[in-house]
């Protein structure tokens, strides 16, 4: 099973999480962000950009509503 580690920073102000992509899944879908695709195409769009530096960002800013998703793999040591 694959981990993630994610933060995302809105004007609500930031929170970061860990888990498997259905927790991620879940996370973007409880955030209720504006502007927002269904939960599950933000997470395969992130998925399918690839972690080229180590990490894929998502960001949003429509209509004066800004945020960014920001997702990393989690290797085997930083699993918990």
């Amino acid at each position: 099973m694959s981990s993630f580690s994610w933060t995302l920073t809105s004007g609500a102000g930031t929170r970061s999480a860990r888990g498997d992509l259905d927790a991620l899944t879940r996370f973007v879908g409880d955030a209720d962000l504006p502007g927002v695709l269904a939960a599950d195409w933000i997470v395969d769009l992130l998925l399918a950009d690839g972690f080229e530096n180590g990490q894929a960002a998502h960001h949003h800013d429509v209509g004066g509503e800004s945020w960014i998703l920001m997702v990393r793999p989690l290797g085997d040591s930083d699993r918990q």
